[in-house]
């Protein structure tokens, strides 16, 4: 595979994951809006409520998990372009991935193969590298965040109702906005990586 050919497949599968993203976004809200209006609440004896309940947590999670594949499949495909390019990086194209699998790793391994990800394709010592630190932040803090919120929502639901489902909308509020950042990311890598291959072009 040509490094051209990489370039292409990449913006492919951005645009993908994009689509991707802002699904899971509007699919996370809906579920909240639902729980707000205490639909999933009603959902036992209301069989129009359960459908819609439902309905959402289905789309919810077949987001999630399409979320998950297409977020594996640029993260191999943007890691192994820039080792195509000659660039030395600590995190090979499956452990740029992988690492979400492995527990209390994934706390922090996926985060710095995103961060060298990053640095790689738009210059470590570059301004808009310097200035994406915030964003890889915001991105990882949501989704650590989000991940937490969730779990202690799950686990207080049978103890006290009010405050896990208090926690159950910072869950979604955190995971929603970890994919909006995700968003913009996938967006300025991909975009740099092509644009090498524009200079590439006309140097």
């Amino acid at each position: 595979m040509t490094i051209e050919d990489g370039r292409r497949i990449l913006a492919g599968r951005a645009k993908a994951l994009s689509i991707v993203l802002l699904l899971f976004v509007v699919a996370d809200l809906a579920l909240s809006v639902i729980t707000a209006l205490g639909l999933l609440d009603q959902a036992a004896t209301d069989p129009m409520a359960a459908r819609i309940a439902i309905a959402a947590g289905l789309a919810q999670f077949g987001c999630l998990v399409a979320s998950a594949v297409t977020t594996s499949m640029w993260l191999y495909r943007a890691n192994d372009n820039l080792r195509q390019t000659g660039a030395t990086l600590t995190y090979g194209p499956s452990g740029a991935w992988a690492w979400y699998l492995v527990p209390v790793a994934n706390l922090f391994k996926p985060f710095q193969a995103m961060q060298e990800i990053w640095d790689a394709s738009l210059g470590a010592s570059s301004e808009a590298a310097s200035n994406g630190q915030a964003l890889l932040r915001l991105w990882w803090g949501c989704w650590i965040g989000g991940n937490i919120l969730a779990t202690l929502a799950q686990r207080l639901e049978d103890v006290n109702h009010a405050v896990a489902t208090v926690l159950g909308f910072g869950a979604t509020a955190s995971l929603a906005g970890s994919a909006w950042f995700l968003y913009r990311i996938v967006g300025e890598i991909t975009e740099a990586q092509q644009a090498r291959e524009t200079a590439a072009v006309f140097a």
